[in-house]
């Protein structure tokens, strides 16, 4: 988000956002592209240098346009998971693209391609995969409210705090990425901080945890 931001005012475009949601016009896409593909390879050299295989995944997300005033963000309608698959089990580290594939042709016979929220594409994800849990890191600790951190969240709480307006901007569709990957199957999903070092493992494997979950039902 911050890197395509940057390069966009770089270019002399200025960011738009709805509910969280970047208005993405051609010229933003172009950008986004950019962005997604040096982070990717950015993730992998990372990975690489420690002694961990990845490979590169960029067409698995099936995709229809969300909304035409948003441009061309795009909705997940399935996920491609066969590349997914095969790179688990030969003990590789999948690095997927959140661009969209269109399931119709442009004007041009070619596949329209979209803007995913990386949060939404997770989800998705995280759901084809029949996974356990769902987390998504962030650069802050979870959900706030009134300035105090929420260890735990019901689904019900999660929607209500996006209406009141507790959730806002690009907090929303990380929480409602939580909420379809815990209403789709995943027992829990967490939000933590990312920049806290060894912050996964906390969460994962400790009681008290690190960040906010949300599960179905409360605790």
């Amino acid at each position: 988000g911050p890197e395509i931001t940057k390069e966009m005012e770089l270019a002399g475009l200025k960011p738009v956002f709805v509910n969280g949601l970047r208005v993405t016009d051609n010229a933003t896409m172009k950008i986004v592209q950019k962005i997604f593909k040096n982070i990717n390879a950015e993730i992998r050299e990372n990975l690489w240098q420690l002694n961990v295989a990845s490979v590169e995944i960029n067409d698995c997300l099936i995709s229809r346009l969300r909304d035409k005033n948003l441009g061309l963000v795009g909705e997940v309608i399935g996920v491609d998971k066969e590349k997914i698959i095969e790179a688990i089990a030969k003990d590789k580290i999948p690095v997927i693209s959140s661009i969209g594939i269109g399931v119709c042709d442009d004007d041009n016979g070619k596949k329209t391609i979209y803007n995913i929220n990386a949060d939404t594409s997770a989800a998705k994800i995280a759901v084809s995969l029949n996974a356990e849990k769902f987390t998504i890191l962030t650069d802050v600790d979870g959900v706030n409210k009134n300035g105090e951190l929420l260890s735990h969240l019901s689904l019900s709480d999660a929607r209500k705090y996006i209406e009141e307006g507790i959730i806002t901007e690009g907090m929303i569709p990380k929480v409602k990425a939580c909420i379809e990957a815990v209403e789709h199957g995943c027992k829990k999903a967490h939000l933590i901080n990312g920049t806290i070092f060894h912050s996964l493992l906390f969460e994962i494997f400790t009681h008290e945890g690190i960040g906010t979950e949300i599960v179905k039902n409360g605790h």
